[in-house]
């Protein structure tokens, strides 16, 4: 598996709104770490990050070619041990213009390292100091 081809692709290491990709440690996690990162020794990685998994559904049009290209992408992410699809079933059905194609339907989470809410931002973020009011 390579996350080679994924680490320079600026739409997918931009995040998808809930933090950037960081492909450093993608090869001995099997997946991209996403949001900010703090310096951890390697014996604290385990205990200060976790796994998640973002689950998605879609149905795809083979003859569409947006649709063909994204089931394409989800499909290439899943062979190169990223994605994982958990549900798949194809069926040939009718297209508004009356003509046939097959449509997929796709179910499938895509797992990514983050630091863990609870403990790292308790034990590893910095704090804001509380402010005294002035003194008068």
């Amino acid at each position: 598996m390579s996350f080679l081809k994924y680490s320079e692709d600026e739409t997918i290491i931009g995040g998808n709104g809930r933090g950037q990709l960081s492909f450093g440690r993608a090869k001995e996690d099997g997946m991209p770490f996403r949001g900010p990162t703090v310096p951890l020794r390697e014996e604290e990685y385990e205990d200060f990050t976790e796994i998640v998994r973002d689950a998605d559904v879609g149905m795809y049009d083979i003859k569409d070619p947006k649709e063909y290209a994204a089931l394409k992408n989800i499909l290439d992410k899943a062979a190169n041990g990223w994605y994982q699809i958990f549900d798949y079933d194809k069926q040939w059905g009718k297209r508004e213009d009356g003509t046939t194609t097959i449509f997929v339907y796709i179910a499938y989470a895509v797992p990514h390292r983050e630091l863990a809410k609870g403990r790292a931002q308790a034990e590893l973020l910095p704090t804001p100091v509380p402010t005294l009011p002035p003194a008068s």
